[in-house]
Formats: C-alpha cells, structure tokens, sequence
C-alpha cells in the first residue's frame, strides 16, 4: 500500500478541506442516492481513493457491507484491483434477501464478479484462514460496534495485513468504538494514526459518525508472525465464542419479534457509548 500518496491526496478530493460540504468529484453522488446504507461521498471518496493506492498483489477487504453502498465506491474506477466482502447477513436481514440485494448491487454499479463475498462471521473466517487470498492492503471494518468485536476487529485482521497497510475504522466517533480501538493500538506496535475525521453529530452528512484512518506498517522482526493472533486477542476470542456471540444471535432473532421487549431492553443497554457525544464538536 502506498501510505505516502493515500495520505498527501487526500485533502485534495475535497478541495484541501476535509470537512468541506463534499468532495471535489460528485460521481459518488448518484451511488449514494441509489443503494441503501449508512456511508456518506467523502466516505466512498476516501475508500475510493485508498484502494486505488493498493500495491501489486494487494486486496481490499472490508468487514461489514449491508448492501454494497462502501464496497461499490471503493471499486469504482479502480479496475484490475481484488475486492473482498465479509457479511453475515445477520442484521438487517428480515425476509431473507440481504445477499441477493447485495449482489444485485454491485453487478448493477461495479459489474458480476469483481468482488468476492465470504458469507460468515467474521473472526471465524479469518481465524480459520478463510479470508482473502492476498495480503489485505486496506482493511474497512464496519461491523459489529461493541468493545470486544472492535478490539477483535483489529487483533483478527492484523495477521492478514499487508507489511504496509492502511486500516480504516468506521464509527469512530462513538466513544466504544473509539476506546476499544485506542486500547488495541496502544498495546500494538506498527499503527498511526493518519486522520481522525470526526462526526460533528450522528449521522454527519460528511463523515457520518466519524472514520479514522491508520497507516500499519509491521517490523521486519514480527513478519514471521504475521499468521498468528496474540495472547491478548486468543482469550477474547473465547469470550465473543462463549458469551458475545450467542447472545447476540438471539438477540437478532427474538426483538425484532417483539417490540415491547426490545423498548425494554433499550431502557438499559448505555446507548450514550454508540452516539456521537454533544457539545465537542463530535470528540
């Protein structure tokens, strides 16, 4: 991944004002118009940009994709380049249809075949080998938004990264999202912090509810690790495995069935830490 030209150009997709109205380029525009989901221009235009920064042989993978609104502006105009997709098309996903809504998406803006969709929980399929074929030259996570998957999101990918990689973490704005990944970063050697592009409020309309974007770059004295998870991330697997997961799950099939409980629950769950905070200007 070429960090250096990701970082110097992009400033100028927005006119050298990151927090301009939107960017410079409005083919975004009409991508965002028609496919559902929770991205804004400047985020297609950011994705858009850094996959066209990928080294030979490099892939793109994102975790998380709903309906392909991320995953179709990162592939525009970028040809040639490996896509990778990972949904478990467990939220969102009533009646059934998410993946075909999925592929009819990115067939109909980016045409059949160019990225490949794993369909599956994420840390499993990347924990058991079953990620991208290449090493990851920009890794996209927008999935699950809790503590433990943010710190897993990056503790499961880091062994599929590139030597040099740029990491893209999206809802960065909510403070779970943001401690979690401070305390991985802080106890993991090899990432910095290029832009924090904060919300002003939920659903900023330039960058949503924030994105924060880090280069990766590991030392030549772990590359012999690069296939294998630490300590710190092991035991948090077993975690997500025993209690996180299962809880989840049932948690999707059961409230959307019943409304009454789901206001219930949400009386209790601190729902503060999946907000952009007030009064600071989104940090």
């Amino acid at each position: 991944m070429d960090l250096e030209a990701f970082q110097a150009k992009l400033a100028g997709l927005f006119g050298g004002d990151l927090r301009a109205d939107h960017p410079v380029d409005r083919r975004f525009r009409d991508v965002v118009a028609d496919v559902p989901g929770m991205a804004t221009e400047h985020k297609l235009a950011l994705l858009n940009l850094a996959a066209a920064h990928l080294g030979p042989g490099e892939a793109y993978l994102e975790v998380g994709s709903f309906k392909g609104l991320s995953l179709i502006g990162a592939m525009l105009g970028n040809p040639g380049r490996r896509f990778y997709a990972i949904e478990n098309f467990l939220e969102f996903n009533p009646d059934g249809t998410a993946r075909a809504e999925l592929e009819a998406n990115l067939a109909r803006w980016a045409g059949s075949g160019r990225a490949r969709v794993l369909e599956g929980d994420c840390f499993d399929l990347l924990r058991r080998g079953q990620g991208p074929q290449e090493p990851v030259g920009v890794y996209f996570y927008d999935g699950a938004h809790g503590r433990l998957p943010h710190y897993l999101a990056l503790g499961v990918a880091e062994p599929w990264l590139a030597d040099r990689a740029l990491v893209v973490i999206d809802d960065a704005s909510w403070p779970i999202v943001a401690r979690a990944t401070d305390r991985y970063v802080a106890a993991h050697p090899g990432y910095r912090l290029l832009f924090d592009l904060a919300a002003d409020h939920e659903e900023d309309p330039r960058w949503w509810n924030g994105v924060r974007v880090y280069a990766f770059e590991r030392s030549p004295a772990r590359g012999q690790a690069r296939r294998r998870v630490g300590l710190d991330t092991a035991w948090r697997l077993l975690a997500y495995d025993l209690l996180y997961r299962p809880a989840v799950r049932v948690a999707w099939k059961t409230l959307p069935r019943h409304p009454g409980l789901c206001a219930a629950v949400l009386k209790v769950v601190p729902l503060a830490s999946r907000r952009v905070p007030v009064g600071d200007g989104g940090r």
